[in-house]
């Protein structure tokens, strides 16, 4: 009889050991994997919202001029929407986010924005010189 509790014990032991040892390794893995940048969670969002061409046209920008693209980050990603990021990706995650919302034709946009290009329109009559088209009305009155 003392045979059988003494292999009882030892397995009762050794299966919690085994279970120390499980929660440990599993400890150890949550450590090693990280939390993903503020920069990270950034690309990941961008990644979604754009469309295709604009992310496309967007990397064009990133390597050509990175303050422009910068610029364009922090337009489309606020201060006050930094501080929800967290908020953000768990509704990523969760599929609560449309998808390809972002069009070229306004990411071109902020870039003008970012540029400080405006937008005028120019009208030139023959034999005239070129105007705008607030100097063109105000001719015309």
């Amino acid at each position: 009889m003392p045979d059988e509790e003494d292999i009882e014990l030892k397995r009762l032991r050794m299966e919690k050991m085994q279970a120390i040892l499980r929660q440990k390794k599993m400890a150890e893995q949550r450590a090693q994997r990280r939390e993903p940048t503020l920069a990270e969670k950034i690309d990941q969002l961008i990644n979604v919202l754009l469309a295709p061409d604009a992310l496309q046209y967007l990397q064009y920008i990133k390597s050509q001029d990175i303050e422009v693209y910068n610029k364009i980050r922090q337009y489309l990603f606020p201060p006050k929407l930094i501080q929800e990021i967290d908020l953000l990706m768990a509704y990523l995650y969760r599929g609560m986010i449309r998808r390809h919302i972002i069009s070229k034709t306004e990411i071109q946009y902020l870039e003008r924005k970012a540029r400080g290009i405006d937008s005028q329109i120019r009208i030139k009559k023959q034999g005239e010189e070129l105007t705008t088209l607030s100097n063109y009305l105000k001719e015309e009155e």
